[in-house]
């Protein structure tokens, strides 16, 4: 069984989860960054940034 521990905005006009300000710095992305979302067998969710995107 997966549990949510935590549950981010989602913008429909634009499709995308809104990550706070303080997640976004921890993690150096920048604005236009995309990131690759993966389930974990733990039922979390596994964040990595794309590479090659600017």
């Amino acid at each position: 069984m997966a549990y949510i521990t935590k549950v981010f905005p989602y913008d429909d006009e634009n499709g995308m989860v809104i990550l706070p300000d303080k997640l976004v710095e921890e993690l150096g992305l920048k604005d236009g960054d995309e990131l690759i979302c993966a389930p974990s067998s733990d039922g979390s969710l596994l964040l990595s940034k794309k590479e090659g995107t600017e």
